[in-house]
């Protein structure tokens, strides 16, 4: 008996080629399971297969071939090598049920997720879903038989080569596979993160529920606990910017001056901590994946040091808008008809714009010159909304104070009149915020009008505040106030301040006789810079001056701050001698033979005058440097 088919080898595998299985082309011997294209691995036929030195394809590849490489000499890139393994490979031989379940250690190449063997298709070593396995141009469903790859984005046979036609190469393909690779990646780290962000609000949310909080009597009111946990319960995929907004919120609760909202002083310290632990943990790992887009996507803005602030910086683009216009839902206005007044605090209430009045005021002070400046279009609408909102909140001042003190003039000139006339505005507030108020207005209007001491926003803010402490010249928190912080705008103001001493001195001559010595001293203070600023020209109050002065000098012997008291008012007589002459000489003569003014007749006389000067002069330097905030140099 003949056994001659067992003497040919299939040409694939070089295995024996028996008859029942042998399939011949082109006087080759294959087995007809042999019989695959080389590249998608999809079984050929005799009326649809391609050879090229040996080497089989279907002819779907075989025509992808010679588009991609131009001629049939080099073969298909070869799909990358996988890592080499860091461990050697068990020598024992897995189990038949380790076998049954291997297919749930392969993820699909489109979507990264596990393809179970029942709905996976394998083509050119690369798992897919079936759902997922379509063409990536026109979403056309292909079959393992029909289909065209290029660096691993799958095509449909008819896109694909519509899309050589329209090109005449595959360049542009490359460089759209090239995105398409890094979007997966980013994805993939987004996932990350996702967990991380659901890993690091489990403790937040452990503490939340741990602390007391009465819910607000008013059914329609605010629950602030309430608005923390749903920021911080992800039904879905984890949310960046609630993540973040919750933190803002938390964090925001250890306001400065004045103390945080009713609403959100329950918020004890463990919980500040534990936020502020998240949000560190969560922008380390935020910016070591996403640094470089980061970086790119904010232009220059990538040298601020601390990860937390180049997130927040990052989040701030898209949260900022939102918190407007939370801000703006419960704000009272005008209607285009009839200006009939709109509140909408009747449908919204009201704590949902102190809540996001309070997370904008935390995310703008985590942002600092110079940077803040590139900002000012995003920021400042908000905060000028901010301001503009009934309910008696300092936040938005505390934006625009930060503001003042981190942006130049040139950045703020745009919104420059709309600004200073929303700083007069408010001048007329409640004596919670009356300081924020001060500082806010002359450290905007002495930044932006600082060449220009003869412009009407420097002389209505002066008259607004001068008609405001005349109406209440008792009220020591706002003369405390507008002394501390008034400085930079007498700065500016200059010699204009002369048109003003008739509304001023007044008032100074109240405060000197204060029973607080910290009035008398902050009086004094000012005086000093009066004097200094304008020398006291063509003024009648030289003679008013100097009598308070003394009387100040008699009563300082009964406060406890008496010694900086009179050196204050020696140093004040002094200059005016200097600057004066005849003029204060005639009022000092009343006063002259007065036992209790022996220290300052000699003083006067000549006698270590020019020593009181430098002493007096260096106590007065030093405490204006202390009481007095400038804003930042104009560039």
């Amino acid at each position: 008996m003949s056994f001659i088919g067992t003497q040919q080898k299939c040409k694939a595998c070089a295995k024996t080629v028996y008859p029942v299985e042998e399939l011949s082309a082109d006087g080759v011997a294959y087995h007809k399971s042999c019989f695959k294209c080389s590249h998608c691995k999809g079984t050929l036929k005799l009326s649809n297969y391609s050879s090229m030195e040996g080497v089989l394809y279907c002819k779907p590849h075989f025509e992808q071939l010679f588009k991609e490489t131009g001629n049939f000499n080099k073969n298909f890139q070869s799909p990358a090598k996988s890592a080499e393994k860091l461990t050697p490979e068990l020598t024992r031989s897995p189990s038949k049920a380790v076998g049954m379940f291997s297919g749930t250690q392969e993820k699909c190449a489109t979507c990264g997720k596990t393809a179970y063997p029942l709905e996976k298709v394998t083509v050119e070593s690369q798992t897919y879903h079936k759902s997922c396995f379509k063409c990536s141009h026109g979403g056309c469903p292909i079959t393992p038989s029909n289909y065209a790859a290029l660096e691993g984005i799958l095509y449909c046979k008819h896109h694909f080569s519509q899309l050589f036609k329209e090109k005449g190469s595959y360049n542009h393909l490359i460089k759209s596979a090239t995105i398409k690779r890094a979007a997966a990646s980013v994805s993939l780290n987004e996932n990350t993160l996702s967990l991380l962000i659901i890993q690091l609000t489990g403790p937040i949310l452990e503490s939340l529920s741990k602390t007391n909080y009465t819910p607000p009597e008013s059914p329609s009111a605010l629950s602030v606990k309430s608005a923390l946990e749903s920021y911080l319960s992800f039904n879905t995929t984890p949310n960046l910017q609630n993540f973040t907004l919750a933190i803002a919120l938390i964090l925001s609760s250890s306001s400065p001056p004045p103390s945080p909202h009713q609403s959100l002083s329950w918020i004890p310290n463990h919980l500040r901590i534990a936020a502020t632990s998240a949000l560190e943990d969560f922008s380390r790992e935020y910016i070591a994946v996403f640094g470089d887009e980061n970086s790119k996507t904010i232009g220059g803005y990538f040298g601020i040091s601390g990860e937390a602030k180049r997130l927040v910086l990052e989040v701030m683009l898209d949260a900022v808008p939102l918190l407007k216009e939370r801000i703006k839902e419960s704000s009272i206005g005008k209607g285009d008809e009839n200006d009939e007044v709109l509140a909408s605090s009747a449908r919204v209430p009201v704590g949902y714009a102190i809540m996001a009045a309070y997370q904008f005021r935390w995310f703008v002070t985590q942002v600092e010159y110079p940077h803040l400046g590139k900002f000012c279009n995003l920021v400042i609408p908000c905060a000028l909304t901010a301001l503009d909102h009934w309910s008696p909140e300092g936040q938005g001042m505390i934006s625009f104070i930060h503001l003042a003190q981190n942006v130049n003039a040139a950045e703020l000139d745009l919104y420059k009149d709309v600004i200073l006339d929303a700083c007069c505005q408010n001048i007329a507030s409640s004596d919670e915020i009356w300081h924020l108020v001060v500082e806010m207005s002359v450290l905007l209007v002495s930044s932006i009008q600082r060449t220009n001491p003869r412009s009407p926003w420097v002389e209505r803010m002066l008259n607004e505040m001068l008609s405001h402490l005349d109406r209440q010249p008792r009220n020591k928190e706002r003369c405390i106030a507008w002394l501390k912080f008034i400085e930079p705008l007498f700065n500016v103001a200059g010699l204009v301040l002369l048109a003003h001493f008739r509304r001023i001195f007044p008032l100074f001559f109240k405060w000197m006789h204060s029973d607080s010595d910290e009035i008398v001293l902050l009086v004094l203070k000012r005086v000093h810079t009066v004097i200094r600023l304008t020398w006291i020209r063509n003024t009648p109050c030289i003679e008013r001056l100097v009598d308070e002065l003394v009387v100040l000098y008699e009563e300082a012997a009964l406060k406890r701050s008496r010694e900086e008291i009179r050196t204050y008012v020696l140093q004040i007589l002094t200059v005016l001698q200097q600057c004066k002459g005849m003029q204060f000489e005639a009022a000092w003569d009343k006063h002259r033979d007065d036992p209790n003014l022996t220290t300052p007749g000699a003083w006067l006389s000549g006698r270590n005058t020019l020593n009181l000067i430098a002493v007096g002069a260096g106590q007065l330097e030093q405490s204006n440097h202390q009481t007095s905030t400038e804003p930042l140099p104009t560039q």
